[in-house]
């Protein structure tokens, strides 16, 4: 997967979980850590 997009993605969980619903973006972050490539 293409870096920019990892990024681009936990920037929009992060964006998300912070301003319009109320989500949470420690679960992008830890099925990115869960991969084992961005760690």
């Amino acid at each position: 997967m293409d870096l920019f997009a990892v990024y681009g993605g936990l920037f929009a969980a992060a964006f998300t979980a912070a301003t319009i619903l109320p989500a949470q973006s420690e679960a992008a972050l830890a099925g990115l850590l869960a991969t084992g490539s961005f760690s």
